[in-house]
């Protein structure tokens, strides 16, 4: 019979139940997955991007390649789309969408990075650009989910 020393013993049992715990959490996983529920709700969403200068580089360019695949992955016979950006000054750059727009992708590839940092006038421009879909589709009955203000920010009192 072998003689193992104790602290190799409980290195191979600590391996051991290892092991078993991760194979018993795939069970588990594989037994209670579900797959996520459709989203029924219609959401009109407004992307706000950060052009100030330090995000030149790297950083602006994630950003512009995540904002052209949410543009191209977005179901848009449920969803609308709008772009604004911001640095000292803010302005919208695409009105809110009802379809796939090919100047997504050129006016997002088009952001410069300079400037300041001016958040709170993109959050503005955000906010009008979602106040207009709300008067212009209640008229014709259809009801929009606009998101929620994340409590962690606060109450914002900004005048828009």
């Amino acid at each position: 019979m072998w003689r193992l020393p104790k602290p190799l013993l409980l290195a191979l049992a600590g391996c051991l139940g290892v092991w078993i715990g991760g194979l018993a959490g795939q069970l588990f996983l594989h037994l209670t997955w579900r797959e996520p529920p459709e989203l029924s709700e219609r959401y009109a969403l407004c992307l706000v991007l950060d052009v100030s200068g330090s995000m030149e580089g790297p950083p602006l360019e994630a950003v512009q390649r995540a904002t052209i695949v949410l543009g191209d992955e977005l179901d848009y016979s449920k969803n609308r789309l709008a772009l604004a950006v911001f640095n000292h000054e803010s302005h919208l750059v695409m009105p809110l969408m009802s379809s796939q727009s090919p100047e997504l992708a050129t006016e997002v590839g088009a952001l410069k990075a300079d400037g300041g940092t001016n958040m709170n006038a993109g959050l503005k421009s955000a906010v009008q650009a979602l106040r207009r879909v709300d008067a212009r589709t209640v008229a014709q009955g259809q009801r929009w989910r606009l998101g929620a203000w994340p409590a962690r920010w606060g109450n914002w009192t900004g005048s828009v």
